[in-house]
């Protein structure tokens, strides 16, 4: 027990004069981009339904407020009701495409983040979204506010990546290459970045 003591907090690892003790990572993970391979997703276009429809009318309403420069306590209760919506819709979405349940399921759990990042930091909105603030929910952000395996990160950039094909398809963004084309841009410093923190 004194030898694996030793061992998982080594001396030169310790604060001085700290009641808190650092201990040593055992577990190793690979970590290597996403496999969009693993997708298979369907080509076949998904017209907006009702309940798509209603998501469209709750974002456009969310953007109108904030443009009119509305205080986040007036329009808090009304983000919540479109991140719902939004996780839903696209995760109803990703099934209709062929994507399996398991992934599905995580990368609409991607989304309530990224949703919570742009309207409550104040970082744009998901049809505005600036590459700084792209960078900033990668590069900072994301992992010091969402605590997942290391692997688990890799899937930030596909799913949101996928989630702006969702907008486009269901009319909401004319043109989501510009931002699709940031994601992938900054997704091999995010890759680099979480294989050294691991």
């Amino acid at each position: 027990m004194i030898e694996r003591k030793t061992y998982l907090f080594p001396d030169e690892m310790q604060p001085e004069g700290s009641m808190t003790m650092f201990m040593r990572k055992e577990v190793e993970y690979l970590i290597t981009p996403f496999a969009e391979s693993q997708l298979h997703l369907s080509d076949a276009l998904i017209p907006p339904d009702r309940d798509d429809e209603t998501l469209l009318a709750t974002l456009r309403q969310l953007d109108a407020r904030i443009d009119e420069g509305d205080d986040y306590g007036d329009w808090e209760a009304d983000f919540f009701t479109m991140q719902e919506r939004c996780c839903q819709r696209y995760h109803h979405w990703l099934l209709a495409k062929g994507v399996p349940e398991t992934l599905s399921q995580q990368f609409s759990f991607c989304l309530e983040p990224y949703l919570t990042f742009l309207y409550q930091y104040d970082a744009g909105n998901v049809q505005e979204v600036l590459p700084d603030a792209i960078e900033e929910f990668f590069m900072d952000w994301l992992m010091r506010k969402v605590m997942v395996k290391p692997p688990e990160y890799t899937q930030w950039p596909p799913a949101l990546r996928l989630f702006y094909r969702f907008l486009s398809e269901k009319g909401y963004l004319d043109d989501p290459e510009p931002i699709i084309a940031g994601l992938q841009a900054i997704e091999p410093a995010f890759i680099a970045m979480v294989k050294q923190r691991s």
